[in-house]
């Protein structure tokens, strides 16, 4: 194979219509798919030209889990669309180079071959009385497989230098695990979501393919999943100890031991397909239909988005380990966390734990967050593997001690927050609540923040701002049983005033979880003093997305009627009002619904929590590579 036979206009120009044919994403680079043919019109030829001459530098991959429909986690790769592009050139070239070397019994990948020709082979194994199957899977293949093994595969097929470079750059490319931490060069495993790991993988397996063939076994290979028929189940033993020494000694993999082993064929299923057997000796086949899983609506909000991987406990009860996952159980029910899905736990009632439950907590990396019956924030208990590192403490640190930087970033911070409460007001001008002079007024507080000249001054022009922003709440709210006249806290006074306590903990904590996944100090902040506090950049980042999230979920829930003071309210002995039991569930509701509301921002479909995403890593490239920033403003 040699680059000039590989990229051909016609070869470019069929990978460049299965780009522009995926989902909208983007790499590193921030191209994202839409935009991408104007892109390459405009830079296509030097690009090539730097294929051609040897010295294209692949970028990196970002990795980001997702969450599968069966609850399984699944890292998937973003490349930028430029590698799309020339990783599925030499993925199609090299699937044609090699195709006819493959063994017929390999099925995965492959054109003319697929799930329904591994079904048909299997079934025919079967019925010509092999009703013996040594299924074995080996552990996490695409991860495992050794990257210098696959080199030397390559060199075999490859002759060109500058196209072998090119390969090797793409199996030992440049990766970021979590979008906010430095990269490292890969050494071992294959990047799934790349279009040259399925074909890659079909050729590392190949030479165990042959020797089975050789063998005369008869076999069905998908992927990783290698099905093996015998006569005797006897027979299928001895098998099963030679072809794990061969996976382990001359491929460097092992098997996943729970998922291998010896059974009758026509009880199993192999690749969704199940086997029946009739009177007449014919093996039947028929599509596995899986049962849906089943979500719990009524106890936590993770339902209204799966992928939110959060769960709010309301009821007492008890929360302990049980076999491998954790569960929650009281007198009228029972029900199972599986640990695999969950990011986050957020405690608002009386919950009993054992040991083991901070032991898996801790080995899957779940925080658990406890609030007390007020609504406020007692503490959380942190996984043992979040990012932070020394180096971006001390930059964050030092951004802090530097007064003119500090003054910059809190300047630009509530200058945002007092945009988007203008942003409210202005909403509700136009509903003829309130009356245009409102929002000059908070229009000159932005002129005032922008000339402040300390920290203490910022401080106190954006409390007489967000005073007259109250009293414009006030006025969008109206009278009647949710009466707001001023803020009042610790305790809260009226029902308003507990729903704007409790959902500005709630966002402090949403934001807190998402800061724990980078390298970033939550002590640290730039509007708040960094004194005794536990955290204080999750308050800075939340006066920004208060107005947008917590204010408007306040006007829903009271415009729409979800929330009624005599039903969801309690007052307390210290003459506070919280929300109660019943109240809190459909409010923290609506939160998380607002928090996956999708908005438009710079042309782009964005959730809430997207956009909290986003400042997290604006903070972030400010302190590490000294980028500007330029927090969100509502428009």
């Amino acid at each position: 194979m040699y680059l000039d036979d590989i990229f051909t206009e016609e070869n470019i120009q069929n990978a460049l219509h299965y780009v522009l044919s995926r989902k909208n994403s983007c790499g590193i680079d921030g191209i994202f798919v839409k935009d991408f043919e104007e892109y390459w019109i405009l830079n296509g030829q030097k690009i090539l030209k730097q294929v051609m001459n040897g010295v294209y530098m692949v970028s990196p991959v970002q990795l980001r889990e997702i969450i599968m429909p069966t609850g399984k986690h699944r890292i998937i790769a973003h490349y930028t669309c430029t590698d799309r592009l020339i990783t599925r050139i030499l993925a199609e070239s090299l699937q044609k180079e090699v195709d006819d070397s493959l063994s017929e019994y390999s099925y995965a990948y492959r054109k003319q071959r697929g799930v329904i020709k591994a079904v048909e082979q299997a079934a025919a194994y079967m019925q010509a009385g092999k009703i013996w199957v040594l299924e074995l899977d080996i552990e996490n293949y695409f991860n495992n497989i050794n990257l210098t093994l696959m080199e030397e595969k390559i060199r075999e097929i490859i002759l060109d230098k500058n196209l072998f470079s090119l390969m090797e750059q793409y199996l030992r490319c440049e990766v970021m695990e979590e979008e906010y931490t430095k990269t490292y060069i890969k050494d071992k495993g294959l990047v799934q979501g790349c279009s040259l790991s399925p074909v890659l993988s079909n050729i590392y397996l190949n030479k165990l393919d042959q020797q089975m063939e050789k063998e005369g076994l008869s076999f069905c290979r998908f992927g990783d999943n290698i099905n093996i028929y015998f006569y005797n189940k006897l027979e299928a033993a001895e098998w099963y100890a030679k072809i794990k020494a061969i996976i382990e000694n001359e491929f460097d993999l092992h098997l996943n031991i729970r998922k291998s082993g010896i059974y009758l064929g026509v009880n199993r299923i192999f690749l969704g397909y199940s086997f029946k057997k009739q009177r007449s000796g014919e093996i039947l086949t028929a599509r596995n239909i899986k049962k849906k899983t089943i979500f719990y609506a009524n106890w936590h909000t993770s339902a209204l988005q799966y992928t939110g991987k959060e769960y709010h406990i309301i009821n007492d009860g008890i929360l302990n380990k049980k076999d491998y996952t954790l569960l929650f159980e009281n007198e009228k029910e029972k029900k199972y966390l599986p640990v695999e899905t969950v990011d986050k736990l957020n405690i608002y009632s009386n919950v009993i734990f054992d040991t083991g439950f901070f032991e898996m907590v801790s080995r899957y990396n779940i925080d658990v967050s406890i609030f007390d019956k007020y609504g406020k924030h007692c503490g959380t208990f942190c996984g043992s593997k979040h990012a932070r590192t020394s180096d971006m403490v001390i930059k964050q640190v030092s951004l802090y001690n530097n007064d003119a930087k500090r003054l910059s970033v809190a300047k630009s911070m509530l200058i945002a927050a007092a945009h988007n409460m203008r942003a409210n007001v202005r909403y509700y001008v136009k509903k003829e609540k309130l009356k245009k002079e409102n929002v000059d007024k908070l229009s000159a507080f932005i002129k005032k923040l922008n000339d402040a000249s300390s920290i203490s001054n910022l401080m106190m022009i954006e409390a007489q701002c967000r005073q007259s922003y109250y009293t414009y709440m006030g006025k969008i709210i109206g009278g009647g049983p949710f009466h707001f006249a001023q803020r009042t806290k610790r305790p809260p006074r009226d029902a308003v005033n507990a729903m704007i306590s409790f959902g500005n903990v709630f966002l402090y904590e949403k934001i807190a979880t998402e800061i724990y996944k980078t390298s970033l100090d939550i002590k640290v902040g730039f509007l708040h003093s960094t004194n005794r506090r536990k955290a204080t950049l999750n308050l800075d980042i939340a006066e920004i997305f208060k107005p947008v999230i917590v204010d408007r979920v306040i006007f829903t829930v009271i415009h729409k009627r979800i929330l009624d003071v005599s039903r969801h309210f309690e007052s307390q002995e210290n003459n506070g009002v919280y929300l109660n039991r019943e109240g809190k569930r459909p409010f923290i509701n609506e939160l998380m619904r607002k928090m996956y509301t999708k908005i438009t921002v710079d042309r782009k479909l964005m959730t809430y929590e997207a956009l909290i995403r986003n400042e997290i890593w604006k903070i972030y490239r400010m302190i590490e590579r000294g980028e500007s920033y330029k927090p969100y403003k509502y428009t």
